[in-house]
């Protein structure tokens, strides 16, 4: 009996737990709060690191989008950009099809969230999802 109560507790922490990471997005607004805003904005309302941003896109019938990971596996934003100039195209364009663009934290560098998404920062946000 007293070892179904410590596996019934235990499993009820873990799936409390996973719960309340699934619920927290890492934003301090809702998602339509950052429509037509910048990505910095986004960025500076973050509350958790990124693990990486993967960029997709480049191509005049393709929509340029982000996709940011966190520590989470399960967290993820994904961000599609209004800006679609060929200058932003080149942002976004992947030459090699073998690979994706793609930026990992280095943790040795201390890289911020601002500090990897540097050339992204001032692109307008269309619509998060």
């Amino acid at each position: 009996m007293k070892k179904s109560i410590k596996l019934f507790i235990v499993v009820l922490l873990l799936a409390a737990f996973n719960i309340k990471a699934q619920a927290n997005l890492p934003l301090k607004h809702n998602k339509e709060y950052y429509k037509n805003k910048k990505v910095i904005d986004l960025i500076n309302d973050l509350k958790i690191d990124i693990k990486a941003a993967s960029f997709y896109g480049g191509w005049s019938e393709e929509m340029n989008r982000i996709s940011l990971r966190f520590n989470d596996k399960d967290t993820k934003i994904i961000i599609f950009i209004k800006d679609h100039d060929a200058e932003t195209n080149k942002l976004f364009l992947n030459t090699d099809p073998n690979t994706s663009k793609k930026i990992d934290r280095n943790y040795n560098k201390n890289m911020s969230n601002s500090g990897m998404l540097s050339k992204y920062l001032n692109l307008t946000i269309l619509y998060i999802n």
